[in-house]
């Protein structure tokens, strides 16, 4: 380490060595820290108080802790390494609706021990209209989702955790 201490960070101004996408910018400032006998909780303690104390210095803005999530919690109430935590809505497990199905999508993982199928409580969801359901549809097809197989209905068995099961023909290939 430099002249004997044992951590040290520079702020650097950084250029993509890449081809110009619509979605990054060219150039970007990051944080590089150089530190010694450190372990994961101590990088993000040094990073969160360097952030915390930037924003209350410099915009007078006081920040809470920063929220930490394991990454296999996050990946099984959101199916996200990166949830955006303002948008409220978490994976409800529907393995024990889906079993019995004719379609082999959801029934295989609903039967296997390794296998999960999930699904979205949408607040308000059971009142979209068929356009709506269509402009996601077409929204998520941008992402490589070929098609999205739900329902709108809260009825059932399944109402306790505010989803149904409809006839497994709407889910026929």
């Amino acid at each position: 380490m430099v002249s004997g201490f044992d951590r040290y960070y520079q702020i650097a101004k950084c250029f993509r060595d890449e081809d110009l996408r619509a979605d990054r910018q060219p150039e970007f400032t990051q944080i590089d820290i150089e530190a010694s006998f450190v372990e994961e909780d101590d990088i993000m303690a040094i990073t969160e108080g360097m952030i915390r104390q930037l924003f209350q210095e410099v915009l007078d803005v006081e920040l809470p802790e920063f929220p930490r999530m394991p990454y296999a919690e996050a990946m099984q109430r959101f199916g996200s390494d990166k949830p955006d935590l303002r948008i409220p809505l978490e994976l409800v497990d529907v393995d024990d609706l889906m079993k019995d199905v004719d379609f082999k999508v959801f029934s295989g993982p609903a039967n296997a021990d390794d296998g999960r199928v999930a699904a979205l409580k949408v607040k308000g969801g059971a009142s979209l209209s068929r356009k709506e359901i269509d402009d996601y549809t077409n929204f998520v097809g941008i992402y490589g989702l070929a098609a999205w197989p739900g329902s709108r209905s809260t009825i059932g068995p399944a109402a306790s955790k505010g989803c149904s099961r409809p006839s497994s023909s709407s889910w026929t290939a």
